[in-house]
């Protein structure tokens, strides 16, 4: 088992490359294996706080304003208040989230492994609305 300081410094070079894709003022909020979301201060690459998930994290979050989502394959997307140190959303999916979420024309979109795609509105504290698609008929 590790120390508290040698895993962070094993975890450091991901956090970095984590740090560089999705970040709000000096944090970032990558997940892990472990199923722990991380906020970390992207210039120390220490740890300010973190979130207990049900299961792994392989997802990077889409920061929008002061909170960021990201998905876990625990079901559920999150969305953390970076300000106040909270989760803010914990919002029911369905399927195992491992794609990260998008956000497109104000709304947050993103799939599960149950093969729907989600459309959630950051304004409003309602479960996201599965969007349906027409299926292709098969062909005779």
């Amino acid at each position: 088992m590790h120390s508290r300081s040698t895993s962070q410094k094993l975890l450091r070079p991901a956090l970095r490359l984590a740090s560089t894709l999705s970040s709000f003022l000096s944090s970032s909020a990558p997940g892990s294996a472990d199923g722990r979301i991380y906020i970390i201060d992207v210039e120390t690459g220490t740890q300010v706080w973190s979130v207990r998930t049900d299961n792994t994290i392989y997802t990077i979050p889409l920061v929008l304003d002061e909170t960021a989502y990201i998905g876990s394959t625990d079901k559920y997307l999150y969305a953390l208040d970076l300000e106040q140190r909270k989760v803010k959303k914990k919002v029911y999916a369905g399927g195992k989230i491992v794609s990260p979420p998008r956000l497109l024309n104000g709304r947050i979109f993103f799939g599960a492994s149950n093969g729907m795609i989600y459309e959630l509105d950051p304004d409003t504290p309602r479960s996201p609305a599965p969007i349906s698609f027409p299926m292709p008929s098969p062909k005779r």
